[in-house]
Formats: structure tokens, sequence, C-alpha cells
């Protein structure tokens, strides 16, 4: 859910253009917990490197309930391990359009990879 970093949620809302308060576009981008929608094991570490692409196609009312959908796009191996991009949809409960449609990235590093070798064990 969608909350109000303010204190009126009410406060000028009315007069403005969407008729109530809105969760300003990279707070959409919250509620992006890929560990609670997939789990990658023998990992030695993942590093969250940001989003690649980012759309907002619609605004989320404060208090809208939302969901994520998670999506592999790719994964490519680089000096690090592997770069991991996935498409994050952030939907809104009865609405036709998402509120936040990013492009995630981030590095995976397993803890042993046929292609690398052996990694040391993190601290």
């Amino acid at each position: 859910m969608i909350t109000s970093g303010s204190t009126s949620t009410r406060e000028g809302a009315a007069a403005g253009p969407f008729g109530t308060t809105i969760a300003h576009g990279l707070l959409t981008l919250v509620p992006m917990p890929s560990d609670q929608i997939f789990r990658i094991e023998g990992l030695s570490m993942a590093v969250n490197c940001g989003c690649d692409r980012i759309w907002f196609p619609v605004p989320a009312p404060v208090e809208s309930r939302v969901r994520a959908r998670i999506e592999l796009v790719s994964l490519k191996l680089n000096c690090l391990g592997h770069l991991m991009t996935s498409l994050v949809t952030i939907e809104i409960d009865s609405a036709q359009k998402p509120a936040c449609v990013a492009d995630s990235l981030a590095v995976v590093v397993p803890s042993h990879d046929p292609l690398i070798g052996e990694r040391a064990a993190g601290p």
C-alpha cells in the first residue's frame, strides 16, 4: 500500500489535477521487493545497481493497493559475476495502466560459477 509522507493527505488535493493526493514518481519504486518474489540460491552477494529505464504511465493515489510483478529479461556475464536485468511493473488495483514500469539492474555474484571459477566467501 502506498502511504503519504505528508502530515495531511487532503491538503490541496481536491484543487489539484488528480483530485487526490498522489505518490510522486520515485515513491512508486519503493515496493520493489524482488527478494520476496524470487530467490536465487548459491550467491555470495547481490548488488542493486539501480534502474536503466523508468516510466510512470499513471499517478498512484495515496492509500491505493499496489502489487509488483517482476520478469527476468537477461542475465549476462560480466567481470564481477552476472548483470541481471529485470522488468518490474508496479500495478494499481482496479487501474488499467501500471503506476511504474522499470528495467531494474543488479549484479549477482555466485559462490561458484563454472565459467568464472570458485569465489572467496564474503565477510
